[in-house]
């Protein structure tokens, strides 16, 4: 399926929902969550994730066939790493630890990126500093 098809069933399947009276929060997460999983399941190789923030759920549930990297604040920037294991980041964020080997951006076969919410224009409203729009910028 081509990039543009793929995004057209998510702005289908996006606007269907919020269409919906009777739709919940709970039921979109879940559907989200199993078309997230399909779609990562047709793919490989690293993939970039985020963990959620504090008092956040983590709505995604992560493809094990995959390989994971997660980032950890450096400057303004985030670096990809494949974890070892986790430690709490500067804004008390899970971040790999330092002695988890980096993951160039451009190893990275496409990346989860979290959102508050997405313009028709792929615009992305966040909640922090601008750390993955600094990151992704030139990306």
């Amino acid at each position: 399926m081509s990039l543009e098809l793929e995004k057209q069933k998510w702005r289908n399947f996006f606007r269907q929902a919020l269409k919906d009276p009777q739709n919940k929060n709970d039921r979109v997460l879940k559907d989200l969550n199993q078309s997230l999983s399909l779609f990562l399941k047709q793919q490989s190789g690293f993939w970039g994730a985020f963990k959620a923030l504090p008092n956040s759920d983590q709505a995604i549930s992560l493809s094990t066939q995959l390989q994971w990297a997660y980032p950890r604040v450096d400057k303004n920037l985030l670096k990809y790493h494949e974890v070892k294991s986790f430690v709490e980041g500067p804004w008390k964020i899970q971040e790999p630890d330092l002695q988890s080997p980096e993951v160039k951006l451009n190893d990275l076969m496409g990346l989860l990126i979290p959102g508050l919410g997405f313009s028709k224009a792929g615009h992305r409203l966040g909640r922090g500093k601008g750390f993955f729009d600094y990151t992704l910028q030139d990306y």
